[in-house]
Formats: C-alpha cells, sequence, structure tokens
C-alpha cells in the first residue's frame, strides 16, 4: 500500500511538471526558450532573451517533489548583474519558502527570470567571448555584436509585417455570415469560450460585447479559477481541497501558510471534538480576524493609498469567507438540528446567559446569527455590543492589551468624553469584527424571506463566491470601516435605532468595569486613590469621588512594572 501511495505520488507531480513543459510549448513566449531532454525531464535548459541583450543560458533543475519545492535555476552565460553570484541567482521565489508557491508555473517563473535579467544591469564579462556552449540543446553564447544582428532583424521582420498589413486590403465582411454568427447558440459560444486560452479570450472579449456578457453571465473567469494550485486540475476532474490532503500529502495553502497537520489547525483553533457548526465558526471568525490584520498595514487612511497586493488580498479573504458560508448553509439546510443548535445559544445570550462558559466567543455568537431563526433586534444588537466592551475591560487595562489603565478609575462625572473616546480606542479591533459581521450578516441575508435551501441554491449557481462584484464592494466597506474612530459612528455601522445618549453611555461603560470583576474576567488592579492619579495625569479636570483618599506625592506617578488586570 504505502509503495503503491508513494508511486502515485511521484505520478502526479510528474504529471505536473510536464504540464508546465506543455504549456510554454502550446503557448509560446518569444523571448523564452525551453528545451527538454526526454532522458532526464528534471534537468532541463531555458534560454531568456532580454530586449536588446543576448540570449542567457539557465540551467533548471527540479526536485522530485516539484512544484511544492522550488526549482533550482543556476545561469551559464557569465554576466556580471547586482544579484547574480558566479552562476547562483539570488531570486527571493527560488530560494525562500516565503516567496515560492505551487501556483507558480515554470512560464511564470520563466516571465519573471525575464524581467530579472533587464538590459540597464546586465554586462557581459570577459569583453564579449562566448563564455558557454550546451551540449544537450547546442546552444551557443553570442556577443554584443550577435545581439545587436538579432536586434535589427526583429526590428525589420515587425516593420515588414506592419507594411504588409498596411497594404493588404480589408476583406469585405460577409452579412450573412454576420448574421449566422450572430445567431448562434449560447451554449455553442461557451463551449467554444472554454477551448480558449485567457490571452485569446480577452480579446475575444474585446472584440464582442455579446462574449464579454457571455463570460460575465457564465462565470468563466471564476470557474477557471476554481483549479488545484498543485495539479492545475478543475473541479470538475478533481475534488479539489480533499485530493491534495490525501493523496498528496499537501499541508499548506496556496501562499503557503497554516503548515500544519489537520489535528493541528484543530488544536490551534481551539476546537477540539466539537460540532460542525463550532469548527465552522471558529474558521469564519479567524478568517474576520486575519481580514481585519491585512486592513491595519497601510499607513495612509485614503483607499486611493492601499497596496493593489492589500485590496487583493481583502476580497480573497471575503470570497474565503463566502465559501465557508455556503459550507455552513449546507450543512444547516441538511440538518435542522444545527439550526436548532444557533436558536438556542442565540436565545440563552438574550436571556442573560453570557458568561463565557455559555458563550466563549462573540464572534462565533454572530456566525450562528446567519442560520438562525432568530431576528436580529434593537435589544439583541446592544446586547452583542455591552457584551464586547464587558469582555475588552482586561484588555484594555493591562499592559498586554492596551494598557490604559487609568480607566480604571471609576470617575464621579456624569459625562466623560475621556472615556468614550479612549475605551473606543482601546478596543477598535473587536469593533471593527463586528462592524463587518453585521455588514456581512445584512449582504447575504438581509433578511428572514429567504429560506436556507434557497440561499444555498443561490451559492451553488455561483459555486460558492460572492455575487459579481460583491467581494470587491466589501473589500472597500472594510477600508471605509477601518476609518471609524468613535462609539456613535460605530452604533450607526452596527444599526442601531436609538443611539444612547453621552450621559447614558458613560454610565454604560462604567457599568461594564463593574461587571468584568464581578463575572471574574477581570480584577481591580490598582485601588482607586492609585488609579485617580494614573488619570489625572493624563485628564487634568477629571472629578474626584467623594471620600477618596488623596495620595501625598509630586511628580509623574508610574505603573508598576508587574501591575496585571487578569484574575489570579
Amino acid at each position: 500500500m504505502a509503495n503503491s501511495s508513494s508511486t502515485e505520488k511521484l505520478a502526479l507531480h510528474k504529471r505536473r511538471l510536464l504540464c508546465d513543459f506543455a504549456e510554454l510549448q502550446e503557448q509560446p513566449y518569444p523571448p523564452i526558450q525551453l528545451h527538454v531532454d526526454e532522458s532526464n525531464t528534471l534537468k532541463v535548459c531555458l534560454v531568456l532573451t532580454p530586449p536588446g541583450w543576448i540570449p542567457i543560458h539557465l540551467t533548471v533543475m527540479f526536485p522530485p517533489e516539484y512544484p511544492l519545492r522550488a526549482p533550482r535555476i543556476s545561469t551559464d552565460t557569465r554576466i556580471s548583474h547586482p544579484y547574480v553570484i558566479g552562476s547562483y541567482l539570488c531570486a527571493s521565489i527560488l530560494n525562500t519558502a516565503a516567496d515560492w508557491t505551487p501556483a507558480y508555473t515554470l512560464k511564470g517563473v520563466a516571465i519573471q527570470m525575464l524581467s530579472f535579467f533587464t538590459s540597464e544591469t546586465l554586462e557581459q564579462v570577459y569583453g564579449g567571448r562566448t563564455s558557454f556552449d550546451c551540449e544537450r540543446c547546442e546552444f551557443k553564447s553570442g556577443t554584443w555584436a550577435d545581439a545587436k544582428r538579432a536586434h535589427r532583424k526583429r526590428l525589420q521582420a515587425a516593420a515588414a509585417l506592419e507594411e504588409a498589413a498596411a497594404a493588404a486590403a480589408p476583406a469585405r465582411p460577409d452579412h450573412h455570415s454576420g448574421q449566422h454568427l450572430a445567431q448562434m447558440p449560447a451554449e455553442i459560444l461557451l463551449t467554444i469560450i472554454d477551448t480558449l486560452e485567457f490571452r485569446d479570450l480577452t480579446a475575444f472579449e474585446q472584440a464582442w460585447t455579446r462574449v464579454s456578457d457571455l463570460i460575465v453571465q457564465g462565470d468563466v473567469v471564476r470557474l477557471r479559477e476554481l483549479q488545484c494550485f498543485f495539479t492545475k486540475a478543475n473541479f470538475n476532474c478533481a475534488k479539489l481541497g480533499v485530493e491534495g490532503f490525501r493523496k498528496l500529502g499537501i499541508r499548506q495553502s496556496v501562499r503557503g501558510d497554516a503548515k500544519m497537520r489537520l489535528a493541528q489547525i484543530g488544536k490551534y483553533a481551539g476546537l477540539g471534538r466539537r460540532l460542525t457548526l463550532d469548527v465552522l465558526a471558529a474558521f469564519m471568525n479567524d478568517i474576520v480576524v486575519r481580514l481585519n490584520k491585512h486592513v491595519k498595514e497601510p499607513a495612509k487612511p485614503q483607499a486611493a493609498a492601499w497596496p493593489i497586493t492589500l485590496r487583493h488580498a481583502s476580497e480573497k479573504a471575503i470570497e474565503s469567507y463566502f465559501h465557508l458560508f455556503h459550507m455552513l448553509v449546507c450543512f444547516a439546510s441538511e440538518d435542522r438540528a444545527l439550526v436548532e443548535t444557533a436558536n438556542r445559544r442565540i436565545r440563552d445570550f438574550a436571556s442573560g446567559q453570557r458568561h463565557k462558559s455559555v458563550c466563549p466567543n462573540l464572534g462565533h455568537l454572530l456566525v450562528y446569527l446567519l442560520i438562525s431563526d432568530v431576528e436580529m433586534t434593537e435589544l439583541l444588537r446592544k446586547d452583542i455590543i455591552t457584551e464586547a466592551i464587558t469582555r475588552n475591560v482586561v484588555w484594555l487595562f493591562d499592559r498586554r492589551g492596551a494598557g490604559m489603565p487609568e480607566l480604571s478609575y471609576l470617575e464621579p462625572d456624569a459625562e466623560s468624553p475621556y472615556r468614550l473616546k479612549r475605551t473606543f480606542e482601546g478596543g477598535r479591533t473587536s469593533y471593527r469584527l463586528l462592524m463587518f459581521s453585521e455588514l456581512f450578516r445584512r449582504t447575504a441575508r438581509p433578511g428572514r424571506g429567504k429560506p436556507l435551501q434557497q440561499v444555498r441554491e443561490e451559492l451553488f449557481d455561483r459555486h460558492g463566491a460572492p455575487p459579481p462584484g460583491a467581494a470587491a464592494a466589501l473589500a472597500a466597506e472594510v477600508r471605509r470601516l477601518h476609518e471609524v474612530d468613535n462609539f456613535y459612528d460605530f452604533f450607526r455601522e452596527m444599526g442601531l435605532q436609538k443611539i444612547p445618549g453621552v450621559r447614558c453611555f458613560t454610565a454604560v461603560l462604567r457599568a461594564t468595569v463593574k461587571d468584568s470583576v464581578s463575572y471574574g474576567s477581570s480584577s481591580w488592579g490598582l485601588s482607586q486613590d492609585v488609579a485617580y492619579l494614573l488619570r489625572r495625569q493624563k485628564e487634568c479636570g477629571v472629578g474626584v469621588v467623594p471620600g477618596l483618599q488623596m495620595l501625598r506625592g509630586t511628580g509623574e506617578f508610574s505603573v508598576p512594572r508587574h501591575l496585571t488586570f487578569f484574575p489570579s
């Protein structure tokens, strides 16, 4: 059995390698030439011709585990380049596991290598003498004179082609053939579209608006993306995410992260032996956390300043969230017990059972709402917000979190703008998670009018993807929500109709501090008199609680080094 499994695995690796060879040979790219010796397919010759320069001969060595491991590429043409040491190429995609992904094809790597060798950075050594001849592909190094001659020939050939095209009389369009083409059934056109390479598909789309419409209606681009990043097989030929795990032992994503065994993933997510509902809720919540980590990175707040890679990452994270939502809806549609479990947990929370032993994670509760029959009411929204603030108290005060111990002083002032401002700043990440979850709930299930079975079928029609344009729109909304910097804008984003006044909400925030301590989630790390001194350093005009024992002393009061607000 072990030998059979190993043989099958090697066959899949070899098949992928041959697919990469076929791509370069069937879709040639003029500056790139591939030479394969059939007696040893793990060692090939790659010849690159940068614009205006001599051909460069590279030797590519593929490990048996390709594409899980990057190929080793060395240069045989003797050149001077800032990132070439002898024959060694200092290219991160080849030399660091973090930058390599099995999704890269040989053609993609070759194109990146072509940009790596630019005419501005290249110099030939030894005065242009021939420096390398290859017996496998009969390559012979050229000189600058050869390069100039070849460049002139290419320019002359291109000019001759342009002249011939200009001189040729345009063919008179056949009116009847145009009619027949326009009457062609959509099914036949989609069949033709499926056979086209992406480059030809783009040209066809630009030439005929009907094709462009069919590509959108048939979700053609999306379907092409639904392929295994290892074997390049589409979802019609392979069980995506299953066969790669079982047959190839793949334990990492397309970007190389999450490199761990399934049991470790469960341990990492804190899943243990739990219900399907809890497992999916944990993964969905993890995506929201990661999404907000992505949107925190740019220094400039304007949308235009966001790097394209981060925008793309945000959209991909949202697509992943939709896929998990699709899975959740499928399970819930087939097993009513999951819906009843979600209903019970939400009702328990609404009735006041909010201890972490009953509701370990508020993010999970928001996932339950996606399949629950329980209506999202104004009161339930306020309860969720209040509980989030209460759970943040210990992280708000402690140095392991926001490090704002001065807020443990419960001022007697009816209104405290300082408390409102700093409490929001200290728990901003949690509030962003709540805003995204509410935004997604309104997008995915705006009302309870649609039964889960209908939601499931609509997702199946889109192959689990969000509606057209929804991922980009949601990603833009996430970036906008990132700029929310106060509780009152937060309340509006959460859909509260009756927003509490400053006096009322100041009292609510103080109450959450007391509730956190009474629940055992935090402790009084400082006495009120010491907390007052810290608070006065931050807010000079803060009120004094009647009967407070005033400590004597002058100058700055420093926070004790080992101070903690976590319960012992």
